[in-house]
Formats: C-alpha cells, sequence, structure tokens
C-alpha cells in the first residue's frame, strides 16, 4: 500500500508537476462577495421593499431568503398556502427587482475581488489544467509523466 494510502497516491500522481495553489479560494470569495451583497444598502433597501410587498399581501418574511427557508415547506407537495407565499413572493421579486439589485450588487464585488486575487486564481487554474492532463495521461497509460 502507498504511503498515506490510494487516495493520497492518487493525489501525488494527479498533481505531479503542478504548481502549488489553493483550489478553495473560489469558494471563499464566493462566501465572501455574498456576504457583502447582503449587507449593501441598495440590496438592504430592496429586500425591505419586497418584505413590505409580501406584508401588503398578508405575509410577514424580512427576505426572500427566510421565504424559501419556511420549515412549513418542507413537504413533499405543496400545498395551497405555499402556493400563495411563492406567487407573493415572485410579484414581489418582480415588483422590486430585489433579484437583479442582487445579482448586480454581487457581481461588482466579485469582479473587485477576483480582480484583487487574480494571480492566485491564474495559479489554481494551472493546477487544474495539470490534473486534468495528468488524468488523462493515467487513465490512458496508468502513470502520470
Amino acid at each position: 500500500m502507498p504511503t498515506g494510502g490510494c487516495a493520497q497516491d492518487a493525489m501525488r500522481q494527479l498533481s505531479k508537476g503542478a504548481a502549488v495553489a489553493d483550489p478553495g479560494i473560489a469558494e471563499t470569495l464566493q462566501v465572501n462577495t455574498y456576504a457583502q451583497m447582503e449587507r449593501d444598502s441598495r440590496v438592504v433597501r430592496a429586500v425591505a421593499e419586497w418584505s413590505r410587498c409580501m406584508k401588503a399581501q398578508r405575509f410577514d418574511y424580512p427576505s426572500p431568503k427566510a421565504a424559501a427557508a419556511d420549515q412549513r415547506w418542507q413537504t413533499a407537495k405543496p400545498g395551497k398556502p405555499e402556493i400563495a407565499v411563492a406567487t407573493a413572493d415572485v410579484a414581489c421579486k418582480t415588483q422590486t427587482r430585489v433579484a437583479g439589485t442582487m445579482l448586480a450588487v454581487e457581481t461588482a464585488y466579485q469582479q473587485r475581488s477576483m480582480a484583487k486575487v487574480s494571480t492566485q486564481l491564474a495559479a489554481v487554474k494551472k493546477l487544474l489544467d495539470t490534473q486534468i492532463a495528468n488524468a488523462k495521461l493515467v487513465t490512458s497509460t496508468g502513470t502520470a509523466r
């Protein structure tokens, strides 16, 4: 048995010749930019407008995320109350443009964040490209370069 087991040996073969990089950087960026987007005043305002719209239709949710996470909707088949909330949700999202606001704001944060770490992202791309090339070699010859 190889040192570290078969899984460790496979990673060694796939990563042979690859630069050191943090593949988790993309997920970190996504988590961070989503959090920034949620705190952004434009999104906070749009979500508040959405919430007021929902209240006008007799549904009390602070955000679209809260409406979607309502435990009453954890059923196999949607009932009339869930359909009524979903219908109001879509109408309020359309009226307030909350989804478009969230998308535009998060995209701007993502672009700025990616520009700041472009070197690290390029290194991750090189790592993944090397791993893919090595995987092709391993599957065709049984060994990496």
